[in-house]
């Protein structure tokens, strides 16, 4: 936890919380998570891997996790306390997510779960990047405090559910991927 707050102190923006995430706030997240045979899961802002362990429970064999984590720190956190075939630790930018698929050998991801937060200016592109990444019928699930607005503007289906037993309190998004949006 004191590598956590860390993080948190030396780029506030990117880490976006002051702890991990409460095991209310993951039990919300993988409310939404069904994983199958060979899915390809991608998490965006893995942290010290609170969400990484619990999708590692779920994910079937011959399934990939490719997780992504800036912060080299817990990047190195990760890789100590995670030895598993199945996960990919990358230390790269979520926009950069279609170059890791095809490394990879996928063409689009089958479920994003992402913790980035998405306060900063780069939320529109990490948006954009995920909806191209994500297959469609694709499930996209987002813990941040943005509005479901700006996720509605690129997702057909977008729930919003708050998680008051975290600190700080955030909002688990929900959306399917159901190709391209019609302009209204």
């Amino acid at each position: 936890m004191a590598s956590f707050f860390k993080g948190f102190l030396q780029n506030p923006k990117r880490v976006g919380a002051i702890m991990e995430s409460s095991r209310f706030l993951v039990d919300k997240i993988m409310k939404h998570v069904e994983l199958q045979e060979n899915d390809c899961v991608v998490e965006l802002g893995a942290g010290l891997g609170v969400v990484t362990e619990r999708l590692l429970k779920i994910l079937p064999q011959g399934s990939k996790l490719l997780t992504f984590e800036l912060n080299p720190d817990f990047v190195e956190v990760l890789k100590k306390k995670f030895n598993d075939p199945r996960l990919y630790i990358i230390q790269d930018a979520a926009q950069n997510l279609a170059h890791h698929l095809k490394e990879h050998g996928r063409d689009k991801a089958d479920i994003v779960v992402s913790i980035v937060p998405l306060k900063h200016v780069q939320a529109p592109e990490i948006l954009d990047t995920v909806k191209a990444c994500l297959k469609e019928g694709g499930r996209y699930v987002q813990v941040s405090l943005v509005g479901k607005e700006m996720l509605e503007e690129k997702f057909t289906y977008v729930s919003e559910e708050w998680v008051f037993l975290n600190i700080p309190p955030e909002k688990v998004h929900f959306c399917l991927n159901k190709g391209p949006v019609s302009p209204s």
